[in-house]
């Protein structure tokens, strides 16, 4: 996507250009538009931090701005929310007008909606490459799925980034009648970026943004899993650790926490969750993942709200458990809880978030992917090889950054959405 290769020259302003080229996938068409140089006032050092989380902006300050409207339904993990949304800014309006299809047979407004719309958006740092950042947008209008995509790279001048913006069609072609209004479209689409991302308000939210959450770190459980509360002495015929000094607070009995993952290993964000569950916490949620990056186990983010106003009635029982563990497993060494750590990320797990959007179902036999297309029970599986994804992506001139748009939604899967068909491909770890 950050490249030129394989990409169509539509139209060449002084600050901003407008490309086309069709997808990859013989499905389709991408339009991207890149601006090279955009000035941010106050901007933070890296483009990593420029981009908000969808449930930070659709909370704390895009509800409120009449043309670009959202109001946050539901979290799915930081960085990835279900939002409803309507836009109505003169961007897209043009946009909409220049390759939207009102009539059929695939409907696409190109994101301009008078009306709300039930969306899901997500936020990827580190990617395209690190220290850039990446925000995608996927909605269904009228049975068709769309696809927007900005991304914020450094230029290595302060305050100076390169900011590309990128949406699909689904109808692979091209308005060369609306050539003479590609300047308009770029001019105005510069314009509204630099206006966008300068907008009142946004350096507090992007401090907001870099507060809402807490990264939870364990440590110091080399002679096993920690333990939970119990309510009484024996648990699958197994006899609870006591601790005589927790008994006024219901916290007398202690037994291993067997945590049933699908790795096989433990993982704080399921332990924290079933700890607090013992002590009656309703509400309570830990999550693995941090802007589409799988964290290690051992690790996980909770909303820093949330965490603030149980942390004490925890410390306080984790202080119980803590004894429960010296004296299960003696010597004086035992779990501990690190707040505010620094994140470190672990590759994808072999099977991904489920996504919103239905997915054919994916078989992954060594460099094959077979990918299920049809919803009807005699459907043909189609395998791909991972080698001849990786050739073509490089005729087209798309690397691994360039994948991103067709990785958001999906990992390893050729998608149909309604008649449509991208293929989106994960290449390398890192997607």
């Amino acid at each position: 996507m950050v490249s030129e290769c394989g990409w169509e020259l539509a139209a060449n302003h002084p600050e901003a250009c407008l490309y086309h080229r069709s997808s990859p996938s013989g499905n389709g068409h991408l339009i991207k538009i890149n601006v090279e140089e955009v000035f941010i006032e106050d901007a933070p050092a890296l483009a990593r931090e420029l981009l908000v989380r969808p449930e930070v902006r659709a909370q704390f300050h895009e509800a409120g701005c009449k043309e670009c409207w959202i109001d946050w339904k539901e979290t799915l993990a930081p960085g990835d929310a279900l939002v409803e949304q309507a836009n109505t800014c003169f961007l897209l309006r043009v946009a909409a007008l220049l390759f939207g299809d009102f009539s059929g047979p695939y409907s696409n407004s190109c994101f301009y909606n008078e009306e709300p719309i039930l969306a899901r958006h997500q936020l990827r740092t580190d990617c395209p490459e690190e220290g850039s950042s990446t925000y995608a947008c996927f909605q269904e209008n009228h049975g068709t799925g769309q696809e927007q995509m900005v991304i914020a790279r450094g230029t290595g001048r302060p305050d100076y980034f390169q900011i590309i913006v990128a949406f699909t069609t689904p109808e692979d072609r091209w308005a060369r009648w609306a050539t003479p209004f590609f300047s308009l479209l770029t001019d105005t689409a510069s314009i509204a970026i630099k206006s966008y991302l300068n907008r009142p308000g946004v350096k507090l939210v992007r401090q907001l943004n870099s507060k809402f959450y807490c990264i939870l770190s364990l440590r110091s459980y080399n002679r096993g899993p920690p333990l939970l509360p119990s309510e009484t002495d024996h648990v699958d015929g197994v006899k609870a650790i006591t601790v005589t000094a927790g008994e006024d607070l219901g916290l007398s009995f202690w037994v291993r926490f067997d945590g049933h993952h699908v790795d096989g290993k433990f993982h704080l964000a399921q332990y924290l969750q079933r700890f607090m569950e013992q002590l009656k916490i309703k509400g309570f949620v830990a999550y693995e993942s941090l802007d589409s990056h799988f964290l290690v186990p051992y690790q996980c983010v909770v909303l820093r709200e949330k965490w603030e106003a149980v942390r004490a009635r925890f410390h306080q029982a984790f202080t119980f458990q803590k004894a429960a563990y010296r004296r299960g497993n003696g010597g004086t060494a035992a779990p501990s809880l690190v707040e505010d750590a620094p994140a470190r990320f672990c590759e994808r797990p072999d099977q991904p978030p489920s996504d919103w959007f239905p997915v054919p179902k994916v078989v992954v036999h060594k460099t094959f992917l077979e990918l299920d297309e049809d919803v009807g029970p005699q459907s043909p599986v189609r395998k791909i090889k991972s080698e001849k994804v990786r050739m073509m992506f490089s005729m087209h001139g798309i690397g691994r950054e360039e994948a991103c748009m067709m990785r958001f939604r999906t990992d390893r899967a050729g998608e149909r959405v309604h008649g449509v068909r991208q293929l989106r491909v994960a290449i390398g770890s890192t997607y």
